[in-house]
């Protein structure tokens, strides 16, 4: 049985500054062994790489949590030196439709994350959960449930990452007009009082158009 050592902490911490392949990373603890040490056969046990996701059945579909921890901490200890002058992270979470086949209703609603306040990682896209159905999900709210009580969460405690406290806070959410329609649970853009804004109808001409802007100071 493979019992973990310090040598370990240290090969997790290498992997993750230099990004390799987990071929090279498996051939590597295959030449330790050789020489007596004491280190996992595969990378995927030196990594902690969960074997498999807990798979939620939801009302039409199925949904699966990474976890934003989970998710953003390999990133910031990769780039701490990155961060020696920055405490608070803000995050930009995008959640939109994503088609898996054009012969089929199947598709993916993920929910995804950036860190947009720090140049070297607003490369990163962080997917944090994916809803797998044949329509969109039925209820927002059980849609965001894990996600929502995982960032209230994080919010509130930041994110350690070697003893170095990282604050987070929600900059923006991006969507296209349908997602925000059903983030909102409100008529969708194409409706006749489908304006978040404004409290007049619609005219649909080939197309649907709101004429004036009589603005309903009550929704803000």
């Amino acid at each position: 049985m493979f019992v973990e050592t310090n040598i370990c902490d240290k090969l997790r911490a290498w992997n993750i500054q230099f990004n390799v392949t987990h071929n090279c990373l498996n051939a590597l603890l295959k030449i330790l062994q050789t020489e007596g040490l004491n280190v996992p056969k595969d990378g995927r046990t030196l990594m902690k790489t969960p074997p498999k996701h807990t798979i939620i059945q939801m009302n039409n579909g199925s949904y699966v949590h990474f976890g934003i921890e989970q998710m953003v901490y390999p990133i910031l200890r990769k780039h701490k030196n990155d961060l020696l002058n920055i405490n608070n992270l803000k995050f930009g979470i995008n959640v939109d439709g994503l088609p898996l086949a054009s012969s089929s209703k199947s598709q993916f609603w993920p929910i995804l994350m950036c860190i947009v306040n720090v140049k070297v990682l607003s490369k990163y896209v962080i997917p944090i959960g994916i809803f797998h159905g044949f329509e969109k999900p039925f209820s927002v709210d059980e849609f965001l449930s894990f996600f929502l009580i995982d960032a209230l969460s994080m919010l509130e405690n930041g994110i350690n990452v070697d003893n170095t406290l990282y604050n987070m806070e929600i900059a923006h959410i991006v969507c296209d007009a349908p997602a925000k329609a059903f983030l909102l649970k409100v008529k969708s853009h194409n409706a006749y009082h489908g304006c978040n804004t404004c409290i007049d109808e619609g005219v649909f001409n080939k197309t649907m158009t709101f004429l004036t802007t009589n603005i309903d100071n009550s929704s803000y």
